[in-house]
């Protein structure tokens, strides 16, 4: 008598997978109230700092943990790099989205993308890299969908907001999901291919008066402290993605 093929084992449960994407979306949970302090500060300022900042302190981590080889290989890679400033362009324009909408009094819709953002996730997966639901995520995602739908009838006008979040966060973790890099060396290089221009719009804001930075203390040290609430997420979030 034939035997039949035992069933196929299921799938182990990344436990550091799932810390690291809970870790991420804790910290952003909170973000609003940082943001929320520095309404004083222009969004384009707040996106340059935090550019420019998180490049500063991911460089010094680079170079604690002895990791410019792995940044010299993503270099000389055109795919990586392409990828990068694909995953670059994308979380430049969610992070000014968000921040100009949370210091005009959007947080609804802002945080609105990021319920939508799981459910964008799952449509990108399953349209571009063809993974499969089975019959209880299908519930979860419907369930998920239905309240996100309740939410977006206050959204009212500003669901652009809310798309726009969702989607632009989305596509980023599908290009961070199949960069051949690793988190800490791909934000790192991100946030280089940011770094000139945020630089010039900071000289230009200088040239013209609009420049925050250097005068008001509190402005100043959360302007600086972005640096750390920008990489830390962004860090376990990639790091997640790839897992």
């Amino acid at each position: 008598m034939a035997r039949s093929d035992p069933p196929p084992a299921p799938e182990r449960l990344d436990r550091a997978g799932l810390v690291q994407g809970l870790g991420a979306y804790g910290i952003w949970g909170v973000l609003p109230l940082f943001f929320f302090a520095l309404k004083g500060v222009g969004a384009g300022e707040v996106v340059a700092g935090r550019v420019l900042w998180s490049l500063g302190l991911l460089a010094i981590v680079i170079m604690a943990l002895g990791r410019t080889s792995a940044i010299m290989a993503a270099l000389r890679s055109r795919r990586a790099m392409l990828l990068l400033s694909a995953s670059a362009a994308l979380i430049s324009v969610n992070w000014l989205v968000y921040i100009w909408a949370v210091q005009n009094g959007h947080v609804l819709e802002g945080s609105l993308g990021y319920f939508l953002n799981p459910l964008v996730n799952v449509l990108l997966g399953i349209v571009l890299l063809r993974e499969k639901l089975g019959r209880a995520q299908m519930v979860a995602v419907a369930l998920a969908g239905i309240g996100v739908a309740v939410l977006a009838v206050g959204a009212g006008q500003g669901i652009w907001i809310s798309l726009t979040l969702a989607f632009s966060f989305g596509f980023y973790g599908l290009v961070r999901k199949v960069a051949p890099v690793g988190a800490l060396e791909g934000l790192t290089l991100e946030t280089a291919i940011l770094a000139p221009f945020g630089l010039g719009y900071l000289f230009w804001l200088s040239t013209h008066g609009g420049l925050e930075f250097g005068n008001e203390a509190l402005a100043t040290t959360l302007l600086v402290l972005s640096g750390v609430v920008t990489a830390v997420p962004l860090l376990l979030f990639a790091g997640a993605a790839r897992r």
